[in-house]
């Protein structure tokens, strides 16, 4: 008796739909920052001030002076700093490849 409930409820489970993989899934990728528009983040420029990624342009907002500021950056580096970041910026690189701000 036990083995018939198990095979009839093993019946029933097989028959409920169709199973979903990954690949069945569409192709796309999926903007989880919560901003529109065509580029990674919000719409302050280089060299505004920011409170997170999302409100900058570049998608990167970073503190600057003893973290007393935040402000809008890009991505850069040493070899090309000179004109990876302009003014307002003082025209070089952080160790962590973002231009720099003195305040």
């Amino acid at each position: 008796m036990n083995v018939m409930l198990v095979l009839s409820l093993a019946g029933l489970l097989s028959s409920c739909g169709d199973d979903v993989s990954i690949a069945d899934m569409p192709a796309g990728n999926v903007d989880l920052s919560g901003t529109s528009g065509d580029g990674p983040g919000g719409g302050k420029m280089f060299g505004d001030l920011c409170s997170s990624n999302a409100d900058c342009q570049s998608g990167l907002c970073e503190p600057f002076a003893m973290m007393a500021v935040h402000r809008c950056t890009k991505s850069c580096t040493v070899a090309t700093q000179a004109t990876d970041c302009p003014a307002p910026s003082n025209g070089t690189c952080t160790p962590n490849n973002y231009c720099r701000f003195l305040q």
